[in-house]
C-alpha cells in the first residue's frame, strides 16, 4: 500500500494533472457521485490520459471529485468505498 501521510487527494478531474480540491482522511467514506457532467452521466469510472481508472465521488469541485480507482488507495465495501488507512 502507498504511504499517503497527508491523505488521499481528490482532484477536479481524472488525472494527476488536475488540481487537488479536497483531501480525504484515512477511512473516510466515499460515495459515488450523484451529479454527472453536463451532457454526460455514468460511468463513474473515468480514464486519465494514460488509461488509468479514476472514480468520481461526491464532494469537492462542483459537488464531485476524482480519486484513483486502485485498491492501494481505496477499499470497496458493501456500503460503498472507503479511503485506505495511511
Amino acid at each position: 500500500m502507498k504511504d499517503l501521510p497527508n491523505g488521499l487527494n481528490c482532484r477536479s478531474g481524472p488525472g494527476t494533472e488536475y488540481s487537488v480540491v479536497e483531501v480525504k482522511s484515512a477511512n473516510d467514506p466515499l460515495s459515488l457521485a450523484t451529479i454527472h457532467f453536463v451532457g454526460g452521466g455514468p460511468p463513474y469510472i473515468n480514464l486519465d490520459e494514460s488509461g488509468l481508472p479514476w472514480l468520481k465521488v461526491d464532494g469537492g469541485y462542483e459537488t464531485h471529485c476524482f480519486v484513483r480507482a486502485n485498491t492501494e488507495f481505496i477499499e470497496p465495501t458493501s456500503e460503498g468505498f472507503f479511503s485506505r488507512p495511511f
